[in-house]
């Protein structure tokens, strides 16, 4: 069909910072996926360790992004005192 693309669309990320977020949104979403799967297949010893080790990979991704850019997401804001990320340096400062 016309309207399908015969080659998947390759992302380029601009900068580390896009390749950082663009290989944890992947992952997280081969987390979900893999997650819906092992609940009708919580057997599938396979898909389990590959849930862990993609899950592993988001959260080293996560701590390396955070550590260079800040909060990725509202958790990591609450876990402190609520609005204390006001007081840091903002996105378009660094």
């Amino acid at each position: 069909n016309a309207y399908k693309l015969s080659n998947p669309l390759e992302i380029e990320p601009m900068n580390e910072q896009a390749e950082l977020s663009t290989s944890i949104d992947a992952l997280c979403f081969a987390c979900i996926d893999l997650n819906l799967y092992l609940d009708t297949h919580p057997n599938d010893k396979e898909s389990l360790n590959r849930f862990i080790s993609y899950r592993d990979k988001v959260n080293e991704l996560t701590t390396k992004y955070e550590r260079k850019y800040g909060p990725i997401c509202v958790k990591e804001v609450m876990d402190n005192t609520p609005f204390s990320w006001v007081n840091t340096k903002w996105p378009w400062g660094n």
